[in-house]
């Protein structure tokens, strides 16, 4: 199923990026950010689940999340610790870029299945 916006796919075999994202969004955003691009890679992975593309506002999402074996709670967390970079950015710090700061990894670990998602995560590298 191709999103007729932005002409990108979203309806994994078992996951649909745009129910995920809306989901996260109303739950922890209140619903205030514009959908970004959505897409699924194109290739399984074992260490990276997720990235942003600032240059294109783009949240990709390893397929490898898109499996029934994978708890909602797990791929909910991905699509939020991602929208976190959007959010926050990536500041400049004596001339590093830091995507993850400590306002970053703060807001992370607001997530309520936080613990629970990286563990799950964590043993599945």
């Amino acid at each position: 199923l191709r999103d007729d916006t932005t002409d990108v796919l979203l309806r994994g075999r078992h996951y649909d990026l745009a129910a995920v994202f809306d989901r996260v969004n109303r739950t922890h955003f209140a619903g205030r950010l514009d959908r970004p691009r959505l897409v699924w890679s194109s290739a399984h992975t074992r260490r990276t689940m997720g990235r942003f593309e600032p240059t294109n506002d783009t949240v990709v999402l390893s397929v490898t999340l898109d499996d029934p074996g994978v708890p909602t709670y797990v791929v909910d967390f991905v699509m939020y610790h991602e929208l976190l970079h959007r959010v926050l950015g990536a500041p400049i710090v004596n001339g590093r870029t830091r995507a993850h700061t400590a306002e970053f990894r703060r807001r992370e670990a607001a997530f309520p299945d936080y613990a629970r998602a990286r563990r799950w995560l964590d043993t599945r590298k």
